[in-house]
Parts: structure tokens; C-alpha cells; sequence
């Protein structure tokens, strides 16, 4: 095969040479050398031409006298091209058709009451103001201390249960979380208790007609003396409410 090849390119420079002419007379070829010298100019050609794929085409004469032909875009372009007005119309459309309710709200804050936030039935929950101090005891064995620095902003919140029957109260499995901005200056969160009547992992019954003492603790520093404005923030399942005080 590597003598074939080496044939035909001896074939082809001496048909060269032959035609540039250098005063002797034209080399004859035999119709051997003659099908040698256009089967390798044709594949020649073939490798470097980018329309091969395209296979024979038309060709208008003006292109053959060298008149320049007019461009046209490639017709798979033409075809997947969409129209510019029909697709502005179409989106106008879609933005007409779209139902507000289905937009996304998250992100947004309603200000509801402590019950409704914590999705409470039958049970009231009223915020009943707030204190600093710096240890907080709701009973001998239970006890919160402040951190060195820091003072305990302690909000009390009373669960009372309206109804004529028993009702069981479970906000722990609810997992909530508070924040409270002071005075619109900080956001602090609430401290994580073992207190029995930590509103945040409160669990237990309460009797018709009757009401428990919540608390919620945050941890602010001791500079602050006194609590002009206070905002609660509970979230649940990612939605964040501020309540009513």
C-alpha cells in the first residue's frame, strides 16, 4: 500500500513539472498514469472540502462568472428561528394567565397572636410582659443563670385552656423557635431551657378552665436597662411570624 502511494505522488510531481514547462515537450501519459493522477487529486480535494457531506448541489451561473451570491441564513436556522413578535405575545400571555396565588410568599412575615402561631386549639396564650434579671428559678431545682456580662430578659406567656374539657398541649414536637428584637437595636434568640414551663418545649395537660405560667428567656447584654420595644419572632416549619404583645 506505501508503494502505491509513493507511485502515485511520483506520478503527480512529474505531471507538475511537466506542465510548468521548462522548454522540452509535453510529457504524454498513459491512461494508467492519467486515472493514477485524478484519483489522487479527487481525494485531495475530498479531504479538504468542508461541503463534502452536502454532496452535489446546484450552482447558478452568476456564481460561476464570479458574481458574488447573496447569503442566505442555513435553513435549519430559517426553521428553528423563533418569531420575534409571537414570542413576545406569548410571554405577555403567560404573564396575564399567571394566578398571584401561585407565586412564592416565602420569605414574607404575618403578624398573628402567639396561639395562631403556634397553631394552638382551645387554648389561649397571652403575653403577660417582661422582666431582666440576672438568675431566673421557677423552682429550687430548676434555675437559669446569666452568662458573665449578659442579663436574662425573661417574657411570660399564660397558656389558658377555654374549653369544659382536659387538653393536651404539646408545642415541643412543633419546634418552634423565638427571637426578640429589644428596642430595635439587637436580635437576640431564645435560650434553649430545661424549665418545666419553657413555653418552647412545653408539654403536659391542662385542665378545663385552667391556666399555666410560660416563660420564653433570651440573653441580652447587661448595659441594657430597661426594654422600651419588643418584638417577638416565631418560626415554625420554616415560616416566621411576628406576635402580637
Amino acid at each position: 500500500m506505501k508503494s502505491s502511494k509513493m507511485k502515485i505522488t511520483a506520478l503527480a510531481l512529474t505531471a507538475a513539472f511537466t506542465f510548468t514547462g521548462c522548454g522540452e515537450a509535453l510529457y504524454e501519459l498513459t491512461p494508467e498514469e492519467e486515472m493514477a493522477v485524478v484519483s489522487y487529486a479527487s481525494h485531495v480535494v475530498a479531504k479538504f472540502n468542508t461541503y463534502q457531506k452536502d454532496g452535489a448541489i446546484f450552482v447558478r451561473q452568476d456564481v460561476l462568472d464570479g458574481e458574488e451570491e447573496e447569503k442566505a441564513p442555513p435553513a435549519d436556522t430559517q426553521q428553528t428561528m423563533p418569531d420575534t413578535e409571537e414570542t413576545e405575545q406569548t410571554a405577555q400571555s403567560g404573564e396575564q394567565n399567571s394566578d398571584p396565588a401561585d407565586q412564592s410568599t416565602e420569605g414574607e412575615e404575618s403578624t398573628v397572636s402567639i396561639k395562631d402561631a403556634l397553631g394552638l386549639n382551645g387554648i389561649a396564650a397571652q403575653y403577660g410582659g417582661s422582666s431582666l434579671c440576672k438568675t431566673y428559678d421557677q423552682s429550687d431545682s430548676f434555675v437559669v443563670d446569666a452568662e458573665v456580662g449578659r442579663q436574662l430578659l425573661v417574657l411570660d406567656v399564660k397558656l389558658t385552656n377555654e374549653t369544659g374539657e382536659d387538653i393536651d398541649v404539646d408545642i415541643l414536637q412543633k419546634k418552634p423557635s423565638f427571637e426578640a428584637v429589644v428596642n430595635k437595636e439587637q436580635t437576640v434568640k431564645a435560650q434553649m431551657t430545661i424549665l418545666p414551663n419553657d413555653l418552647a418545649t412545653y408539654q403536659g395537660s391542662i385542665p378545663a378552665g385552667e391556666s399555666l405560667d410560660t416563660v420564653i428567656i433570651f440573653q441580652i447584654p447587661e448595659e441594657v436597662e430597661s426594654v422600651s420595644d419588643l418584638e417577638l419572632g416565631i418560626t415554625i416549619d420554616g415560616s416566621r411570624y411576628t406576635a402580637n404583645l
